[in-house]
């Protein structure tokens, strides 16, 4: 018997940014997508969800995540049967969502989405992919998008019970 590994899975260890790294990426910024940024390192959302968040998908200190923007810019249901979800946010990220929503009604985008294009319509992977790689050379931080993922998942290994980060990422019981 042979070990099958699907297209875009791989066996390498997966990049992590490190503390002082995290600090540089969580220092203020005029970039757009900064805020999407801060927000996954601290929930470990796939970046797709977060691009898929509404302000109706809220509910008091919870976010239930419903959809995903894929990199055509198709809304799907997510990666898996896991992937609809509802994960509680702590403080800092409601803050994150609090201010990134008051910044788009103060510039009168009148728009669902949170995490939004400058003109209020859903935001694209592609913008947000251009803003890390400005950000990443601007900070010298490692890794894409997708490390502030494995960067989560990495810190709250010492903290959470395994099946709960299981349950905040959207990964099965089987999953590593």
């Amino acid at each position: 018997a042979s070990l099958y590994i699907p297209k875009g899975h791989s066996k390498q260890e997966k990049e992590i940014l490190q503390p002082d790294q995290i600090k540089r990426l969580l220092q203020p910024s005029d970039l757009w997508y900064a805020p999407l940024f801060h927000f996954l390192v601290i929930t470990g959302m796939r970046p797709g969800e977060a691009l898929g968040l509404q302000v109706d998908d809220i509910k008091g200190d919870r976010v239930f995540i419903r959809r995903s923007v894929n990199a055509k810019g198709l809304i799907t249901e997510g990666k898996n049967e896991n992937a609809r979800r509802m994960i509680p946010l702590g403080s800092l990220a409601m803050g994150i969502l609090r201010n990134t929503i008051r910044r788009n009604e103060e510039l009168n985008l009148h728009t669902k989405w949170i995490f939004c294009d400058i003109h209020g319509d859903q935001g694209s992977q592609s913008t947000m992919r251009n803003h890390w790689l400005k950000l990443k050379e601007e900070r010298g931080l490692s890794g894409s998008i997708y490390s502030l993922r494995h960067t989560f998942i990495s810190m709250t290994k010492s903290v959470l019970p395994e099946q709960t980060i299981k349950d905040i990422v959207g990964h099965s019981v089987s999953m590593d």
